[in-house]
């Protein structure tokens, strides 16, 4: 009995391969993840539960109940985003765009830094409370030139308009968060935002001084 190639099929493609050679009146098997399938016996159903556990119809249960709830909660975020901008919206409206200083960059980085366990609504009000309600087209518009400016470089050099752009990306967008926290906010490297906070002036401002400082007053 020889073996088939299927390097690049699905488990679905692989059994109908083996159905159409057997239909052929040949002898074949396959390799999927570590399971021999056979022409000789192979159904759908029979692989699938070798390989996945379960029938091909149950599997594809799972998958659709799966990209609902997935849709579900993209839907729901998108709400919440939605959310965040017209906070954003209403505080311009009321108050006016604020001017984007280093100053003020480097106070929305410390709250951020400062606030890693808030929730979104908590660290955008604070944000806003502090005056951080420039969009990313404010920082266009006051920093032209940051468009050829990459933001790791950027950071290196604390660059208002890069730190400026990692503010408002944590503040309007739950992935933005996430990613900043993640990389600029978890690690204290040279384009993280302690360092970006050391280069601005405050040259005892460090991660470990965070921690300790968060930690007493929770």
């Amino acid at each position: 009995m020889k073996i088939i190639e299927t390097r690049g099929e699905n488990l679905e493609s692989t059994v109908y391969l083996l159905l159409a050679a057997r239909a052929r009146g040949e002898h074949v098997y396959a390799e999927f993840n570590r399971h021999v399938l056979c022409s000789d016996d192979v159904t759908m159903d029979s692989a699938y539960i070798a390989v996945i556990g379960c029938t091909k119809a149950e599997y594809d249960e799972q998958i659709r109940r799966e990209r609902e709830n997935w849709k579900k909660i993209e839907e729901e975020r998108e709400i919440r985003e939605q959310r965040y901008r017209e906070k954003v919206k209403a505080d311009r409206a009321a108050k006016g765009p604020s001017e984007i200083t280093a100053e003020l960059v480097v106070a929305g980085l410390k709250f951020i830094a400062e606030h890693l366990r808030s929730s979104h609504d908590e660290l955008l009000e604070g944000l806003l409370s502090l005056g951080c309600n420039f969009t990313l087209q404010d920082i266009r518009e006051q920093f032209p030139e940051c468009e050829s400016v990459r933001l790791f470089d950027g950071m290196k050099r604390a660059d208002v308009s890069c730190g400026a752009s990692i503010i408002v990306n944590v503040r309007d967008s739950e992935f933005g968060r996430s990613y900043g926290e993640d990389r600029f906010f978890s690690v204290d490297d040279e384009i993280s935002a302690y360092h970006f906070v050391r280069k601005r002036g405050d040259k005892k401002y460090t991660k470990d001084k965070v921690d300790v400082m968060v930690a007493t007053t929770n």
